[in-house]
């Protein structure tokens, strides 16, 4: 993990939050926690009861670390584990408050966020253009099929990596880059109408960082 070079792999990590070392969980905890409120706010738009969700992940954890052994990537098994968790909760909502007809990933977050644009390049002469890119792009997004957009995020958003997407997905690899592909490729087909060649350049610049 990046925020300690004392865990070198998941492996160490999870093998000292095995034996009980809360320092190692507080490291756990810091990295993801952030994350996977964020990734929750899609499914539910309630900050708290996201926070209580994901609270509640690392508090069961904690609780039976001796014989916590997730499979595949701690990454994977974080996110997918909250997702079950956030669709646990709107399906318990759903049988006591009716209300809920379908289970439905919001894309109000989605945008063009700093991060998503290499802070190499300089665009501040195009800022107006960048503005309406954005409200183009989160448009465009929303064109995507489910499937294509949720990875899509996964890799942009949440900095998951391909293989990290398919073991959290349950899909081979090769499908998470098809679909990587395939959106990148609808994107700039939907764009390029109202981008400028240094745009456009921009855009590939982001296809070839999150590729």
């Amino acid at each position: 993990m990046n925020e300690n070079n004392l865990y070198s792999s998941d492996e160490a990590l999870l093998a000292e939050i095995q034996s009980g070392n809360d320092k190692a969980f507080e490291v756990l905890y810091r990295a993801y926690y952030s994350n996977l409120c964020n990734f929750l706010y899609r499914y539910i738009d309630t900050p708290t009861i996201c926070e209580e969700l994901v609270q509640d992940l690392f508090m069961n954890i904690w609780m039976n670390r001796k014989t916590w052994s997730p499979k595949g990537s701690l990454s994977s098994y974080l996110y997918k584990s909250a997702r079950n968790r956030a669709l646990d909760y709107l399906k318990h909502l759903e049988v006591e408050e009716r209300y809920l007809k379908s289970q439905k990933i919001s894309t109000n977050s989605v945008g063009l966020s700093n991060q998503f644009i290499p802070e190499n390049i300089l665009i501040k002469e195009n800022q107006n253009e960048i503005d309406e890119l954005s409200t183009r792009v989160e448009k465009a997004i929303t064109t995507l099929s489910p499937k294509c957009r949720m990875i899509f995020m996964l890799s942009r958003d949440d900095g998951l990596t391909y293989r990290e997407i398919a073991e959290f997905l349950d899909i081979s690899v090769k499908t998470v880059e098809t679909q990587m592909g395939r959106a990148l490729q609808k994107l700039r087909t939907k764009l390029t109408p109202f981008l400028s060649i240094s745009l456009l350049f921009v855009i590939d610049i982001i296809a070839f960082y999150i590729s």
